[in-house]
């Protein structure tokens, strides 16, 4: 009898690491980058390294952190090499709004679309606190240590950026 994925997932930590944070880090690359391909690029870079650089998971104390950290360095990167003028917005997770009648799954994700379009025009350090504070759900203390700023720069920047937004929505007539 063969094993199940469960099993074999449980008895590698590489696998049992990427099924417990690979939704996490790639909806955080995909709002970073603005496009499933470069963020599903992105995810696989920061396992691939793992592997290749042979890391013990065990010997890393935080590994949301370390996760995080990576994949926002490899978004950087990604950024740095090419910069798209326009970037086509597509569905992170299609099945996340299952259950749901398709009026409410098709304004859901044009009102998405029309954020993430949104969050893609502010300025890269404001978006970083912002995607890592929404989705990776980190406080400020730890955003200011991945960014390598305090924790007050990463509260200022998430301030302007949420000003930013919330002016862009009444000016959208959405609800701020």
């Amino acid at each position: 009898m063969s094993p199940t994925l469960e099993t074999r997932v449980a008895a590698d930590p590489l696998a049992a690491a990427y099924q417990s944070h690979k939704d996490a880090l790639l909806t955080m690359a995909f709002h970073l980058l603005g496009e499933r391909s470069a963020a599903e690029d992105v995810l696989h870079d920061v396992f691939v390294k793992l592997v290749r650089r042979r890391v013990v998971l065990r010997d890393i104390k935080d590994l949301k952190g370390y996760l995080l950290m990576s994949c926002l360095n490899r978004a950087r990167d990604y950024l740095r090499k090419k910069r798209p003028d326009l970037v086509p917005v597509e569905s992170l997770d299609r099945h996340a709004h299952a259950g749901v009648d398709a009026t409410t799954t098709v304004g859901r994700h044009d009102e998405a679309a029309s954020v993430a379009r949104r969050l893609r025009t502010l300025p890269d350090e404001q978006r970083e606190v912002v995607v890592l504070r929404v989705y990776g759900e980190l406080r400020f203390p730890e955003i200011g240590t991945l960014c390598g700023i305090s924790p007050n720069t990463a509260r200022s920047r998430y301030r302007y950026a949420m000003t930013s937004l919330r002016s862009w929505m009444s000016e959208e007539g959405a609800p701020a």
